[in-house]
């Protein structure tokens, strides 16, 4: 199987593994729900409880890759445990990322330049290479949840990158249709029957988001493997 026909086989994941994927889904529902009513309860301490959010996703996260990664029996996974080492650095990486994404849209957002060459550098190239970038960092996610590095992460996709990036892109578009497929009628939903929606949605949308995309690196990472011990039986 190539890396890039991945992305269809990382949805089919899903009904293959239902029972673990309603646990999480449930969980991060549940996680959301109690992140906006801690919010509305306790305002100034919104940031806070939004870490203490965040920390707990990375722990949710790290629990499926390992599941994935491992093979666990999905009888027995634990979506929510005793934090590890992994969880910290999973969570510290998560953090380290997001401040440079939004370093990098603060930097786009102020262009002001709008001759030819400019515009297609900062509306287009810059967009494309940073997203290619931090796509491919995002296979260090799998990594950290089995005990590896940023180092093997990044090694471990040479050659491959261009065809994980791509493979990335067509997957998020197929979760951002399902993720509009499901929101839209349920916002409607909501909106007619005189109920107000919550940020809770957003949060739990955001968090299926990421979860979808880690059921893909997850898969993606374990092929590089599996296609790596295979590669070096071969040179035996």
């Amino acid at each position: 199987m190539t890396i890039f026909h991945q992305s269809l086989e990382s949805i089919r994941w899903v009904p293959k593994n239902l029972q673990v994927f309603s646990k999480l889904t449930f969980t991060l529902l549940l996680l959301a729900i109690l992140l906006v009513g801690g919010i509305n309860l306790a305002p100034g301490l919104d940031t806070i409880l939004m870490l203490f959010w965040l920390f707990i996703v990375s722990m949710v996260m790290v629990n499926l890759h390992r599941f994935i990664l491992l093979d666990q029996d999905s009888n027995s996974i634990k979506i929510i445990n005793k934090p590890d080492k992994s969880v910290f650095i999973y969570f510290g990486y998560w953090i380290l990322f997001t401040f440079a994404e939004r370093l990098l849209d603060l930097f786009l957002s102020n262009f002001n330049n709008y001759d030819f060459v400019s515009i297609l550098f900062f509306i287009f190239l810059v967009p494309l290479l940073s997203s290619y970038f931090f796509l491919r960092l995002y296979m260090v996610y799998p990594a950290i949840s089995v005990g590896k590095n940023l180092d093997y992460a990044w090694s471990l996709s040479k050659g491959t990158s261009f065809k994980i990036v791509f493979s990335a892109w067509l997957f998020m578009a197929y979760i951002f249709l399902l993720v509009l497929i499901l929101y839209l009628p349920i916002y409607a939903f909501l909106v007619f029957s005189s109920f107000s929606p919550n940020l809770f949605f957003l949060y739990f949308f955001v968090s299926f988001f990421l979860m979808m995309i880690n059921i893909h690196f997850s898969l993606i990472y374990k092929l590089l493997e599996k296609n790596e011990v295979l590669v070096e039986s071969q040179t035996l």
